[in-house]
Order: structure tokens, then C-alpha cells, then sequence
């Protein structure tokens, strides 16, 4: 056993204990069982349950639209008077064709922006398989805003450490999705479609500017400085 793997199994260990210790008498035996057979076992019953949800969004999705009919609240509906709060909506990125109808009913109850993640399970944001969801933000005037975030549990697993945490399972992926934006045909294909990347920071940004402009340079679109035109 190599010194990674020794680390990785005393860790493990330490998490289960943590786990188990905290565990309630009740607890979903599949939430358990998938949290005991990731790379690194969660060390509590939430981010246990955070797992195995963020690993079957379209699940979760079913589950809390039953629960929501159940408790008698009426499709999702809910609106803050005043503007008190400008909120976006979190639409089903695996179903963008339910995705269409959800952002239209947010927008005419307040919502200011479409969130999505970077990765969505084995797709980055960029994958034309979300130009449903792209093609209706732009037609309503909704930014699409993309929260740091990443919803790839392969790619989190692989990049979740001890030493980097957040910055390399959440802030690279960000990172990485507006670059991808920046290099690739969609702001050409929808082109009054206004995008944010929200609670990232703007240090990267200079960088990232740069290195689509030096990348793109003698390709068939080359980037400006302003990254759109």
C-alpha cells in the first residue's frame, strides 16, 4: 500500500467512526449505502444525504415535486412583494426540455436570473444539449448565471482533497465553464443572452480573458478583449 492509499484509508476510517457516531436511529439504508462506497465516505449524515442526492438530481427533483403536491403548496409557486429579494430560478439542467416552462413561470414571479452549474453530471454548461435552456433565457431577457458550483460527482470525487477543498472541487470547475463560454459558439449563437458568474471572485478573470484571446488567435473566431465580439 502506497503512502496516498494508507491516507486515504485512515481518513476514510476516521470519517466512518464521525459517520456512525452521528448516525440517527433512522437513516435511509440507500443514502447509507452509497455514502460507503464513495472514494471518501462522508463524515455525517448530511453530507451523506448531499451525495446521494447531488449523484440522482432527477430523483431528488420527483421527490420534492411529490412533497411539495403532498404539503398542498401550489407548482413551486412562490413570490416576494416589493422586490425585497432578487432571487433566480434553479431549473432540472438533465431535462431541459421541463427546464423551458420553469423559467418562464419564474420569470413572471420575480425571477432575475436562470442558475445553473458548470458540470451537470458528464456535461459542461457549454454542451449544446442546454441550448433549450439558453434559447428561452435569451428570448425572455433573463441572465443565465452560473454559481460556483459543480455538479459532477466523478470529477468532485476526483479533485477533492484535504489540502485544496472548495478551491479545486468548486472554484476550478467555475473557472474552467466561463473559459469554455468565452472559446466556444454560443455567444455568437445567442447573442443578446447576458450571463453572470456569481460569488467567484474576479481575480481569474484577467487571466482567463488572456488566454482565450492568445488561444484563439489565427482560429476562424478569434476573442477580443471584451471576450463577446
Amino acid at each position: 500500500m502506497s503512502k496516498w492509499q494508507a491516507e486515504k484509508a485512515e481518513r476514510n476510517r476516521q470519517s466512518l467512526a464521525r459517520l456512525n457516531r452521528a448516525l440517527p436511529r433512522v437513516f435511509p439504508p440507500a443514502v447509507l449505502s452509497w455514502a460507503l462506497g464513495r472514494p471518501f465516505v462522508p463524515p455525517t449524515p448530511r453530507l451523506a444525504v448531499d451525495s446521494y442526492w447531488r449523484a440522482h438530481p432527477i430523483r431528488a427533483d420527483r421527490l420534492a415535486r411529490a412533497l411539495a403536491a403532498r404539503s398542498g403548496a401550489r407548482d413551486w409557486s412562490w413570490k416576494l412583494g416589493d422586490n425585497r429579494l432578487r432571487w433566480t430560478c434553479v431549473v432540472p439542467a438533465l431535462t431541459p426540455a421541463e427546464a423551458a416552462p420553469q423559467i418562464r413561470f419564474a420569470k413572471e414571479h420575480g425571477a432575475v436570473g436562470v442558475c445553473i452549474r458548470p458540470f451537470e453530471r458528464g456535461r459542461l454548461m457549454t454542451d449544446p444539449f442546454y441550448y433549450p435552456i439558453f434559447d428561452e433565457a435569451e428570448r425572455l431577457d433573463i441572465p443565465v448565471t452560473v454559481h460556483i458550483a459543480n455538479g459532477n460527482p466523478d470529477l468532485f470525487d476526483l479533485m477533492n482533497n484535504e489540502v485544496c477543498g472548495g478551491f479545486s472541487t468548486f472554484r476550478i470547475p467555475t473557472v474552467t465553464a466561463c473559459y469554455a463560454l468565452i472559446m466556444s459558439e454560443i455567444p455568437r449563437v445567442f447573442k443578446k443572452l447576458r450571463w453572470g458568474f456569481i460569488e467567484t471572485s474576479s481575480q481569474w478573470v484577467p487571466w482567463v480573458v488572456h488566454e482565450a484571446v492568445r488561444r484563439s488567435l489565427g482560429g476562424q473566431h478569434p476573442i477580443s478583449t471584451n471576450c463577446f465580439h
